[in-house]
Protein backbone atom coordinates (compact mmCIF):
# COMPACT_ATOMS: atom_id res chain seq x y z
CA UNK A 1 0.00 0.00 0.00
CA UNK A 2 3.17 2.80 0.64
CA UNK A 3 4.41 1.81 -2.64
CA UNK A 4 1.46 2.15 -4.61
CA UNK A 5 -1.13 3.91 -3.01
CA UNK A 6 0.28 6.79 -0.98
CA UNK A 7 1.03 9.80 -2.65
CA UNK A 8 4.79 9.56 -2.56
CA UNK A 9 4.29 6.08 -3.91
CA UNK A 10 2.26 7.42 -6.70
CA UNK A 11 5.54 10.44 -7.53
CA UNK A 12 7.55 7.88 -7.52
CA UNK A 13 5.84 5.50 -9.73
CA UNK A 14 6.48 5.64 -13.99
CA UNK A 15 4.97 8.93 -14.92
CA UNK A 16 3.18 9.27 -11.72
CA UNK A 17 0.96 11.92 -10.84
CA UNK A 18 -0.24 12.92 -6.73
CA UNK A 19 -3.86 11.57 -7.32
CA UNK A 20 -6.22 9.10 -7.25
CA UNK A 21 -6.94 7.72 -10.81
CA UNK A 22 -9.06 4.81 -12.84
CA UNK A 23 -5.74 2.81 -14.82
CA UNK A 24 -2.75 3.19 -15.21
CA UNK A 25 -0.85 1.79 -18.50
CA UNK A 26 0.58 -1.46 -17.43
CA UNK A 27 2.37 -2.38 -20.57
CA UNK A 28 6.22 -2.16 -20.09
CA UNK A 29 6.75 -2.09 -23.63
CA UNK A 30 4.53 0.99 -24.22
CA UNK A 31 5.78 4.30 -24.44
CA UNK A 32 2.70 5.24 -22.58
CA UNK A 33 4.10 3.24 -19.85
CA UNK A 34 2.59 4.20 -16.46
CA UNK A 35 0.39 6.72 -17.59
CA UNK A 36 -2.47 7.65 -16.04
CA UNK A 37 -6.53 8.28 -17.19
CA UNK A 38 -9.10 9.78 -15.50
CA UNK A 39 -5.92 11.04 -12.71
CA UNK A 40 -8.99 12.65 -10.13
CA UNK A 41 -11.47 9.36 -10.49
CA UNK A 42 -11.88 8.19 -7.16
CA UNK A 43 -12.17 4.54 -7.51
CA UNK A 44 -8.69 3.74 -6.96
CA UNK A 45 -9.38 6.15 -3.57
CA UNK A 46 -12.40 3.44 -2.31
CA UNK A 47 -10.10 0.54 -3.20
CA UNK A 48 -7.70 2.36 -1.01
CA UNK A 49 -10.12 2.68 1.92
CA UNK A 50 -11.04 -0.92 1.02
CA UNK A 51 -7.76 -1.77 1.22
CA UNK A 52 -7.42 -0.42 4.79
CA UNK A 53 -10.35 -2.47 5.97
CA UNK A 54 -8.78 -5.72 4.96
CA UNK A 55 -5.50 -5.12 6.75
CA UNK A 56 -7.15 -4.42 9.49
CA UNK A 57 -9.33 -7.83 9.65
CA UNK A 58 -13.05 -6.19 8.23
CA UNK A 59 -14.79 -7.57 5.88
CA UNK A 60 -17.81 -6.47 3.86
CA UNK A 61 -20.26 -8.60 1.79
CA UNK A 62 -24.01 -7.80 0.18
CA UNK A 63 -25.33 -8.92 3.27
CA UNK A 64 -22.95 -8.56 6.46
CA UNK A 65 -19.73 -6.98 7.77
CA UNK A 66 -17.66 -9.20 9.84
CA UNK A 67 -14.52 -9.33 11.41
CA UNK A 68 -11.66 -12.29 10.04
CA UNK A 69 -8.46 -13.59 12.21
CA UNK A 70 -6.71 -13.36 8.63
CA UNK A 71 -4.40 -10.36 9.63
CA UNK A 72 -0.57 -10.17 9.13
CA UNK A 73 1.69 -11.80 11.16
CA UNK A 74 3.00 -8.60 13.21
CA UNK A 75 -0.64 -7.30 14.44
CA UNK A 76 -0.47 -8.98 17.13
CA UNK A 77 -1.94 -6.46 19.17
CA UNK A 78 -3.73 -3.74 17.20
CA UNK A 79 -6.44 -1.21 18.21
CA UNK A 80 -8.62 1.10 15.73
CA UNK A 81 -11.59 3.54 15.86
CA UNK A 82 -14.75 1.75 13.34
CA UNK A 83 -18.02 3.75 12.71
CA UNK A 84 -20.86 0.69 13.28
CA UNK A 85 -24.14 1.85 12.89
CA UNK A 86 -23.30 5.39 13.02
CA UNK A 87 -22.18 5.25 16.68
CA UNK A 88 -17.91 5.06 16.99
CA UNK A 89 -16.38 1.61 18.16
CA UNK A 90 -13.41 0.67 19.63
CA UNK A 91 -11.92 -2.35 18.16
CA UNK A 92 -9.08 -4.25 19.87
CA UNK A 93 -7.16 -7.49 18.78
CA UNK A 94 -5.21 -9.38 20.77
CA UNK A 95 -3.20 -12.92 20.71
CA UNK A 96 -2.15 -14.22 16.98
CA UNK A 97 -3.59 -17.57 14.64
CA UNK A 98 -6.55 -18.21 12.64
CA UNK A 99 -9.02 -18.38 15.11
CA UNK A 100 -10.43 -16.58 17.83
CA UNK A 101 -10.27 -17.70 21.37
CA UNK A 102 -12.95 -15.55 22.45
CA UNK A 103 -14.78 -12.11 21.79
CA UNK A 104 -16.24 -9.70 24.03
CA UNK A 105 -18.58 -6.80 23.10
CA UNK A 106 -19.34 -4.25 25.85
CA UNK A 107 -17.88 -6.25 28.37
CA UNK A 108 -20.48 -9.25 27.75
CA UNK A 109 -19.24 -12.61 25.66
CA UNK A 110 -20.55 -12.50 22.08
CA UNK A 111 -20.28 -15.53 19.74
CA UNK A 112 -20.16 -14.20 16.40
CA UNK A 113 -17.65 -12.42 14.36
CA UNK A 114 -20.35 -10.57 11.97
CA UNK A 115 -21.17 -7.05 13.28
CA UNK A 116 -24.75 -6.99 13.99
CA UNK A 117 -25.30 -4.25 16.47
CA UNK A 118 -23.68 -1.03 17.86
CA UNK A 119 -20.91 -1.25 20.30
CA UNK A 120 -19.18 0.67 22.39
CA UNK A 121 -15.92 -1.83 21.96
CA UNK A 122 -15.39 -5.40 20.46
CA UNK A 123 -12.31 -7.25 21.66
CA UNK A 124 -10.95 -10.16 19.84
CA UNK A 125 -8.78 -12.61 21.85
CA UNK A 126 -7.14 -14.74 18.84
CA UNK A 127 -5.95 -18.44 19.73
CA UNK A 128 -7.54 -21.68 20.56
CA UNK A 129 -11.41 -20.96 20.46
CA UNK A 130 -13.26 -21.76 24.17
CA UNK A 131 -16.74 -21.26 22.52
CA UNK A 132 -18.10 -22.06 19.47
CA UNK A 133 -18.96 -18.91 16.98
CA UNK A 134 -20.16 -17.90 13.73
CA UNK A 135 -17.32 -17.29 11.28
CA UNK A 136 -19.38 -16.45 8.05
CA UNK A 137 -22.82 -15.84 6.88
CA UNK A 138 -23.87 -15.14 3.17
CA UNK A 139 -27.63 -14.30 4.41
CA UNK A 140 -28.88 -11.22 6.69
CA UNK A 141 -28.24 -12.20 10.14
CA UNK A 142 -29.65 -10.66 12.67
CA UNK A 143 -28.15 -12.45 16.09
CA UNK A 144 -26.28 -15.30 17.45
CA UNK A 145 -27.38 -16.93 20.56
CA UNK A 146 -25.31 -19.56 22.86
CA UNK A 147 -26.51 -21.86 25.27
CA UNK A 148 -23.73 -23.28 27.05
CA UNK A 149 -25.76 -25.81 29.43
CA UNK A 150 -27.91 -26.88 26.14
CA UNK A 151 -24.66 -26.74 24.23
CA UNK A 152 -26.50 -25.14 21.42
CA UNK A 153 -25.77 -21.93 19.19
CA UNK A 154 -28.46 -20.42 17.69
CA UNK A 155 -28.39 -18.02 14.30
CA UNK A 156 -31.39 -15.93 13.84
CA UNK A 157 -32.20 -14.58 10.27
CA UNK A 158 -33.51 -11.12 9.33
CA UNK A 159 -34.73 -12.73 5.86
CA UNK A 160 -33.58 -16.00 4.05
CA UNK A 161 -33.04 -15.21 -0.18
CA UNK A 162 -33.73 -17.47 -2.56
CA UNK A 163 -30.07 -17.89 -3.55
CA UNK A 164 -27.94 -20.18 -1.80
CA UNK A 165 -26.37 -19.53 1.81
CA UNK A 166 -23.18 -20.70 3.40
CA UNK A 167 -22.80 -20.57 6.97
CA UNK A 168 -19.88 -21.37 8.93
CA UNK A 169 -19.04 -21.65 12.68
CA UNK A 170 -15.90 -22.42 14.64
CA UNK A 171 -15.80 -24.79 17.60
CA UNK A 172 -13.94 -26.58 20.28
CA UNK A 173 -16.99 -29.01 20.33
CA UNK A 174 -18.37 -31.20 17.07
CA UNK A 175 -21.94 -30.93 16.02
CA UNK A 176 -24.11 -33.61 16.10
CA UNK A 177 -26.76 -31.78 13.90
CA UNK A 178 -28.13 -29.08 12.23
CA UNK A 179 -32.32 -27.75 12.67
CA UNK A 180 -33.99 -25.32 11.36
CA UNK A 181 -36.70 -23.29 13.21
CA UNK A 182 -39.38 -25.69 11.49
CA UNK A 183 -37.35 -29.08 13.43
CA UNK A 184 -35.86 -29.74 9.48
CA UNK A 185 -32.59 -31.45 9.53
CA UNK A 186 -29.62 -29.78 7.41
CA UNK A 187 -26.75 -31.83 5.85
CA UNK A 188 -23.37 -30.35 7.45
CA UNK A 189 -19.62 -31.04 6.95
CA UNK A 190 -17.65 -31.22 10.11
CA UNK A 191 -13.74 -30.59 9.70
CA UNK A 192 -11.06 -31.01 12.41
CA UNK A 193 -8.16 -28.33 11.65
CA UNK A 194 -6.45 -28.56 14.86
CA UNK A 195 -6.74 -30.41 18.16
CA UNK A 196 -9.99 -29.30 19.71
CA UNK A 197 -10.68 -27.36 16.82
CA UNK A 198 -13.50 -27.95 14.40
CA UNK A 199 -14.93 -25.82 11.72
CA UNK A 200 -18.63 -26.63 10.45
CA UNK A 201 -20.23 -25.56 7.27
CA UNK A 202 -23.76 -25.86 5.73
CA UNK A 203 -24.14 -24.60 1.95
CA UNK A 204 -27.65 -24.90 0.76
CA UNK A 205 -31.11 -23.11 0.40
CA UNK A 206 -33.58 -22.15 3.24
CA UNK A 207 -36.75 -22.17 3.62
CA UNK A 208 -38.00 -18.53 3.29
CA UNK A 209 -40.02 -18.83 5.98
CA UNK A 210 -36.39 -20.09 8.18
CA UNK A 211 -36.51 -17.91 11.33
CA UNK A 212 -33.32 -19.38 12.46
CA UNK A 213 -30.67 -22.76 12.40
CA UNK A 214 -29.51 -24.39 15.59
CA UNK A 215 -25.85 -25.95 15.69
CA UNK A 216 -26.19 -28.66 18.25
CA UNK A 217 -22.72 -29.30 19.49
CA UNK A 218 -21.39 -32.81 21.66
CA UNK A 219 -21.40 -32.23 25.45
CA UNK A 220 -17.54 -33.12 24.70
CA UNK A 221 -14.79 -33.59 22.33
CA UNK A 222 -14.61 -36.83 20.35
Amino acid sequence: MEKYLTLDGIENSPNGQPSFYEYRNADPNSPEYGQIDKPTFLWAGGWFINALYQVAGIREDPWNMQLTGQLPQNFTNLEYDLHLYEKKCRIKWTGNGLYVRRIVQDGKPVHSMLLTVPARTIIIERGKPIGPYLQISTCPVHSVRYSESESKLRVHFKYIQPSPVTLKMVSPLPCRHLLTSEQDPLNFQTRRVDEDVYTIIYSGKLNKDCRYVDFQLNAKPE
